[in-house]
């Protein structure tokens, strides 16, 4: 991927003249002014890919940003990232509003913000001010971001692949379309527990959000396990429709975090970049 994009970063010449660097854009809907942080390097093509990264529960944009420190593998591969923020005060920052799915604090409002309404404002705004191939808008997100992410794969049809990390969701029903899901949990998580009956946002288990994912999908109903790293196996489904990927990079022993022992950023750069639509 890098070197077909280096490769068509220098064809195009002098029209290479393009907005970059951190910016924090305004983004008004639902009746809220919300924001987005914009990271865009200078060297990427006048349409570049865009990944969102969603912060968890109690985060907000700029330490989501900070934390999955993936700005430095989007300057390096040329594409966009944006770190969006929930409007639902919680823990000294903000949770998402899941369609449909309680919140940390208690049961669903009837007034709660629509989080993909946003999300989708987000990315026109994006679009305006940067210039984002709409065909290649992945997102990935941790915990809460991460079950907001899995709502977005499924309500959101310009998405075209997830990375959900410590908190992979199936939310049925969900439309059939070719989505690559490439997820990250920990085996001994205590608040997302990888074998479910956690909170009331957190019933069933990973496997199962897995498994829902792979029929929608169209793999096979049992995934393929391999040891990729010390403490790290994959489960990855065979035979999907349209070319997708399903798969789920296990941290073994490891609880409640980003991704430890192995390259979460480049694992799942790589699986979005394989994607074509």
């Amino acid at each position: 991927m890098r070197v077909a994009l280096l490769v068509a970063i220098a064809a195009c010449g002098d029209d290479l003249h393009l907005a970059s660097g951190d910016a924090t854009l305004m983004v008004s809907f639902g009746g809220l002014d919300r924001i987005v942080i914009v990271h865009a390097p200078a060297l990427r093509l006048p349409h570049a890919p865009l990944v969102l990264s969603l912060h968890g529960s109690g985060g907000i944009a700029a330490g989501q940003q900070a934390a999955v420190a993936l700005d430095p593998l989007a300057d390096q591969d040329g594409f966009i990232t944006a770190y969006p923020q929930a409007a639902i005060p919680y823990g000294g920052g903000f949770e998402w509003h899941v369609p449909g799915v309680p919140l940390n604090q208690g049961p669903e409002p009837p007034d709660a913000p629509d989080d993909v309404g946003y999300v989708a404002a987000a990315i026109d705004a994006i679009d305006r001010q940067f210039h984002v191939d709409r065909s290649r808008i992945f997102a990935s997100g941790f915990s809460g971001g991460a079950r907001m992410t899995s709502s977005l794969g499924c309500d959101l049809p310009e998405i075209v692949a997830i990375a959900p990390m410590s908190g992979v969701r199936y939310p049925a029903p969900c439309a059939a379309r070719p989505l690559t899901v490439i997820a990250f949990h920990g085996s001994a998580d205590p608040t997302n527990p990888y074998d479910g009956n956690g909170a009331a946002f957190w019933t069933y288990s990973v496997p199962d959000a897995m498994a829902g994912w792979a029929a929608q999908e169209g793999c096979a109903a049992s995934p393929e396990v391999t040891t990729v790293a010390p403490d790290v196996q994959l489960a990855s489904y065979p035979s999907c429709a349209h070319d997708a990927t399903v798969a789920l990079y296990l941290s073994i022993g490891e609880g409640h975090q980003l991704p430890v022992g192995i390259d979460a950023n480049q694992t799942m750069w790589l699986a979005f970049s394989d994607v074509v639509r």
